[in-house]
């Protein structure tokens, strides 16, 4: 197997989770896109770090949030495609002729500190509902098969143990297993974002 074609085999769903959407904000135009698993563990990360290397108060550990995740999810502003770009050049040539980049993300947490924290909020606040409409897509098209699994388990344990004098009792706490089953869902990275954009 080639890796193209395991590539090839995957990319439904990766369109499916890539979302974008533009704004506008005055007479700039702005184009955000939804995150990635590894956007979202490196703005983890990112974040954890200077609030431990830093002692950030909780105002500067939301603004870090906010900027470290519209640095990752920005990818265009006005005619600029920064779609797919990496490296950006700063226009500085070293004494040797080698050319001086930067990286996209590190360009744009230059940028962001300069604008007022309210647009900050806005960009924020449409990267939430862009994030919002993504996950109620995905569970309109996802099967939760997993659930179903083990709720089919539990039941299969409450029809055996209804034989054992203590089957009543048994019974109700296998119920209550299931009740939690429906219950269970990992927190999405969108809830973070949810949280973080309801705090000023």
């Amino acid at each position: 197997m080639l890796f193209n074609e395991l590539e090839n085999a995957f990319n439904e769903l990766i369109e499916i989770s890539h979302v974008e959407k533009t704004i506008k904000i005055g007479t700039t135009t702005i184009k955000i896109k939804t995150l990635t698993a590894q956007d979202e563990v490196e703005i983890q990360k990112t974040v954890n770090d200077i609030r431990e290397r830093d002692g950030l108060s909780p105002l500067e550990f939301l603004d870090a949030f906010r900027k470290e995740t519209l640095s990752r999810a920005i990818i265009g502003v006005n005619d600029i495609d920064l779609s797919g770009v990496d490296r950006i050049e700063t226009g500085e040539v070293l004494e040797n002729g080698v050319k001086v980049f930067k990286t996209k993300q590190d360009a744009l947490l230059e940028m962001l500190p300069k604008f007022n924290r309210s647009i900050i909020s806005i960009i924020f606040s449409e990267l939430v509902s862009l994030s919002e409409q993504l996950e109620k897509k995905l569970e309109s098209i996802i099967t939760p098969t997993n659930n179903n699994v083990e709720k089919e388990i539990l039941e299969s344990r409450v029809n055996e143990i209804k034989k054992d004098t203590n089957a009543q009792e048994i019974e109700n706490q296998t119920k209550e297993q299931l009740k939690s089953l429906e219950k269970l869902k990992t927190q999405p990275f969108s809830s973070t974002l949810k949280e973080i954009d309801s705090l000023e």
